[in-house]
């Protein structure tokens, strides 16, 4: 097959440099077959290695003006590199990036997709002429605390009451990033000074002693209006059309960014962070009015008190850049992202390679405030720094629709990482040598988000004053805004065997959590409830964990899920999974809820001591269907009431249930092995000081048994179910008769109906003395049962004598077995 492009070939002994511009016309010659009228594509030879961040930039520009187009960027020779000192960015729809020689990046060095929310400044001659508005002085605040930004002389007139501001102030000169920014309405102008409705975020200063920015021309504060419509009435999830103030800004088929201004420190305000935490972006289908409907439906709620906005959004659409191969020649001084797309709708990011190990502090790939974008391809390669913030993979910021896949990552902070998304998802990546996650939803109000068929393996580090790591984690335990509706299916993790790792972890307040069909081999833990910080003052709950069909595998202990004074657990559903060649299994505590069912052990690594179901303080449990193969137990109860455990196979084991005391009310039953699979819940004593005279007679021959008749040696009240089935053991461990050897006789009362009897010929004598045994099934009708034992010779004149022998261990006793109703 006949290469697309081919160097022009010289004579061995006469080769000379080919120019630039001879390799220009014959590449772009070679692909005229590739270009349309649309797509034209054009081929850009970088001279030298100095670097080429504005050349590159001149000609994403002159393709976007064009119309879009395929820009390819090379060297003379493929292999030389194209340095990058400052930031590519493609702010066009329709341009195709990309990179076909190594890029080396200086520090500040960066390639980006870049759009912008619709925005504008009214000038003397319209929309976005004259100068950009900006403060004569420092802001302040009025008598009531609400921003006051005054404004250049004469600039007061060019903003009107209902304005929605965007307030910029101190900028980072690396990244091109604002640093001090505030979006806010205008509520009233007084001369050139515009009041605001919210107190202030920053200090908006005049001067910031600061270089101008390309595209920015200040280093004061500026400020500008919103193309946005203000949202009437509080939204809810599910939602497709919203009233709103007015639609003037939008138009059908504007891609929109619907938000309020809550932060994290707005929904938790136990922490300070800054960081916005409600909003996703969704596409106008038609206006009726002042209502406008979506393509789809909102995933979140927003509310008017908050600023609730729907905003323009001047998103580059379906461009893409394409990477081969990038490295850094000296670390980065700021946080610099390697290539990201902002604000972008149906764009892409394809990497071959990127090494971070020689200057990146930076994450590697970013999707921000964009619609429909994609990351996927190759290698993420190491890291330069690893403390907060630093050195990540990939990550998506306030994404709706995104995702990434398909890539191998390795030596990252954290090597995907989700915050405040909607609906996005990681699958089929590859990550190992993670120093705290794999990947990590963050805690900052994800919604919806999957994480399915990635592999994950853990290493030996850790970041810098990190002790605990995770294959996957959601939630974190500092950003605490729940995590909702995540799913976590088919993956595979495996080698977080370290103390305080885990293959996966789960932080409060994460809500409706499902993990499906994961192989989780050779960890320290296969399932954790992660604490929160202690400077998280207050208790996050996890709501609800759907733990469904796992397999664990050599892991020391499959399911550790414990409740404490950082975080409680609602209800846990744990559901068909499989522990193989596991020391331990299943251990749950301080639950509201348990549904436990089909869940089994083979081969267990070591079964002495080991329960299936490991259960402690949790207020219901059903337990079903559950097979614990050779272990010693199959399920220890302490502190479980409200209990059914029945139906499960525990053939094998030693002692099917352990009742460890606490669990009044649970009901036993139906459960193969042991002693009919039937759990002896309760020991009853009596409360006798020391021997008990009895010589009140009950006669052995009648007919209907009188609770009045003789004495009571025990008696108690039993908390039950309607429709529980109780078997009673009633125990009388050494009866002495003195006088003449005669007939016992021992009655077993249930709320004032003998439900046992017998008779005992008992003989006398210094040494003489008898058993007796009373057994029952009782059927209980009402919340309580009322019980009472009573005992006494068949006539006057002998008397009976209990609990004289062995140091007071022959009082009465009552055993308990709870049955299936």
């Amino acid at each position: 097959m006949t290469p697309l492009f081919q160097l022009p070939t010289w004579p061995a002994q006469g080769r000379r440099r080919t120019s630039r511009a001879a390799l220009e016309t014959a590449v772009n010659a070679a692909l005229t077959g590739l270009r349309s009228a649309s797509q034209p594509t054009r081929v850009l030879i970088v001279p030298d290695a100095g670097d080429a961040t504005d050349l590159i930039n001149t000609a994403l520009d002159e393709m976007g003006a064009e119309g879009g187009g395929h820009l390819v960027v090379q060297r003379a020779s493929p292999r030389d590199p194209v340095t990058l000192s400052g930031i590519v960015q493609l702010r066009w729809s329709d341009v195709t990036l990309e990179l076909c020689s190594p890029i080396h990046y200086t520090a500040t060095g960066s390639l980006r997709i870049r759009g912008q929310k619709s925005e504008f400044w009214r000038g003397p001659d319209g929309p976005d002429t004259g100068t950009i508005p900006a403060v004569r002085e420092n802001a302040f605040t009025d008598t009531e605390g609400r921003l006051v930004l005054p404004m250049r002389s004469g600039e007061g007139t060019r903003f009107q009451v209902g304005d929605f501001l965007v307030i910029r102030g101190l900028r980072d000169l690396v990244t091109g990033t604002t640093l001090e920014r505030q979006y806010t309405e205008v509520i009233a102008i007084d001369g050139d000074d515009l009041i605001c409705a919210d107190p202030p975020l920053h200090a908006f200063l005049y001067d910031y002693g600061q270089a101008s920015l390309d595209g920015e021309g200040f280093n004061t504060t500026n400020v500008r209006v919103m193309r946005a419509a203000a949202i009437a009435s509080a939204t809810i999830p599910g939602q497709y059309t919203v009233p709103v103030a007015d639609t003037g800004y939008l138009a059908v088929g504007d891609l929109c960014f619907i938000d309020d201004q809550r932060r994290e420190v707005d929904l938790n305000p136990d922490r300070d962070f800054d960081n916005p935490a409600n909003m996703e972006i969704a596409r106008i289908a038609g206006i009726s009015g002042n209502e406008i409907t979506f393509e789809t439906a909102l995933r979140r709620s927003y509310l008017p008190e908050w600023n609730a906005r729907v905003t323009k959004l001047e998103a580059v659409e379906r461009s893409h850049i394409r990477l081969g191969q990038a490295r850094w020649t000296e670390p980065q001084t700021a946080r610099v992202v390697a290539v990201q797309i902002d604000y972008g709708a149906h764009c892409s990011i394809t990497v071959g390679e990127i090494d971070g190990s020689a200057g990146r502090i930076g994450q590697a790939l970013r999707l921000s405030y964009s619609y429909d974008c994609h990351v996927t391809g190759g290698y993420l390669r190491g890291a330069w720094a690893h403390g907060s913030g630093e050195g990540y993979g990939a990550t998506l910021y306030y994404a709706t629709s995104c995702s990434v896949s398909g890539l191998r990552i390795s030596g990252q902070r954290h090597s995907i990482l989700f915050q405040a998304t909607t609906a996005c998802a990681a699958f089929d990546n590859e990550s190992t040598d993670e120093l705290i996650t794999g990947i990590d939803t963050h805690g900052t109000a994800c919604l919806a988000t999957v994480i399915r068929d990635n592999r994950i393996s853990g290493g030996a580090r850790f970041a810098p004053g990190v002790t605990q790591k995770a294959g996957i984690r959601i939630g974190n335990s500092a950003h605490v805004v729940s995590d909702r509706d995540t799913v976590v299916e088919g993956n595979l993790v495996s080698g977080f065997s370290l103390a305080g790792c885990a293959a996966l972890d789960v932080v409060g307040p994460s809500r409706g959590t499902l993990l499906a069909r994961n192989v989780l081999a050779d960890c320290a833990i296969g399932l954790r409830r992660q604490g929160n910080n202690a400077e998280t003052a207050n208790t996050q709950h996890i709501d609800r964990l759907d733990v469904c069909d796992n397999s664990f595998v050599r892991v020391a202990a499959p399911v550790d899920l414990v409740s404490d004074t950082s975080g409680t657990i609602g209800e846990v559903v744990l559901a068909g999974n499989v522990t193989i060649d596991c020391p331990a299994q299943f251990r749950l505590r301080g639950l509201g809820n348990l549904i436990a069912l089909g869940n089994r052990a083979f081969a267990p690594a070591g079964s002495t001591g080991v329960a299936l179901l490991d259960l402690e303080q949790i207020g219901t449990v059903t337990a079903r269907d559950n097979h614990a193969g050779p272990l010693e137990t199959g399920v220890s109860l302490a502190d479980c009431p409200g209990a059914r455990i029945f139906g499960n196979d525990f053939g094998e084991t030693t002692l099917p249930i352990a009742d460890l005391g606490g669990n009044t009310g649970a009901l036993i039953g139906g459960n193969h092995g042991g002693a009919g699979g039937v759990l002896r819940l309760e020991r009853v004593p009596a409360d006798l000081a020391g021997p008990l005279e009895i010589s009140a007679v009950i006669p052995h021959d009648n007919s209907a048994p009188d609770p009045t008749l003789g004495t009571s040696v025990l008696s108690t009240t039993l908390a039950t179910a309607a429709g529980e089935v109780i078997e009673i053991e009633a125990v009388l461990p050494y009866v002495q008769l003195s006088g003449s050897t005669g007939a016992v006789t021992a009655h077993l009362f249930a709320v004032g109906s003998a439900v046992a009897s017998t008779t005992e010929r008992i003989t006398t004598g210094g040494s003489s003395g008898s058993p007796m045994r009373l057994v029952a099934l009782v059927t209980a009708t009402g919340p309580t049962l009322a019980l009472d034992l009573r005992l006494g010779p068949s006539i006057s004149g002998p008397t009976l004598t209990v609990n004289t022998k062995f140091d007071g261990t022959t009082e009465p006793f009552l055993l308990l077995r709870r049955l299936l109703p």
